[in-house]
């Protein structure tokens, strides 16, 4: 609370109460919000590591998040960019680390185009062999070299779509984080 000048007889003053009423209810500015949502998608980024984003939950009370305002955690869950799993846990969705990764430019990254290149490559490849049939990840990890974490993540933030303007791959419904759905039109632009 704001320190209060003393009017006459030791009394507040108006202006000093105003002051303090406006300061104590003052919402924070939306630069300041803005700024702390991406400073959390970083720090999150940063938190999950080398992990598949449904194997990394996120306990907000925890100290390493004591700068990310409770109203952030609301707005990134309103933007999708987190999703609530259970008991106050929540876990950074493929909007999310596609923001987080956007924040650092790591779109334009030449490790990154590298990588959606070979995942492209060996996913259009398996198009010839079999339309519409499933690929698992682990024959991806070993035409690849690429780590599980890297598929899996990708596939969930649709980085291909989103960063490539190509049409990408899903998951199989019956076997979400194993096997990849890879329909016909895999790779082409989309029009």
């Amino acid at each position: 609370m704001a320190s209060w000048s003393r009017g006459r007889a030791g009394e507040p003053t108006i202006s000093a109460a105003i002051s303090s009423i406006i300061s104590d209810k003052m919402s924070i500015s939306a630069k300041d919000r803005l700024a702390n949502i991406d400073f959390a998608l970083k720090l999150l980024l940063e938190r999950l590591g080398k992990r598949t984003l449904g194997g990394f939950q996120i306990m907000t009370r925890e100290p390493e998040y004591r700068e990310i305002l409770p109203a952030t955690w609301h707005e990134l869950a309103n933007k999708t960019y987190i999703r609530s799993v259970s008991g106050g846990r929540y876990v950074l969705t493929g909007e999310g680390y596609r923001r987080a990764m956007e924040l650092y430019d790591m779109q334009d990254t030449p490790e990154v185009r590298d990588m959606l290149a070979k995942l492209c490559k060996h996913l259009k490849d398996s198009i010839s062999r079999t339309p519409g049939a499933g690929v698992t990840v682990q024959s991806v990890m070993e035409s690849t070299g690429l780590p599980k974490f890297v598929i899996i993540n990708t596939i969930d933030a649709k980085l291909i779509e989103h960063w490539l303007k190509r049409y990408g791959a899903d998951w199989d419904p019956s076997m979400v984080g194993s096997v990849i759905q890879v329909p016909i039109n895999f790779g082409l632009s989309r029009i």
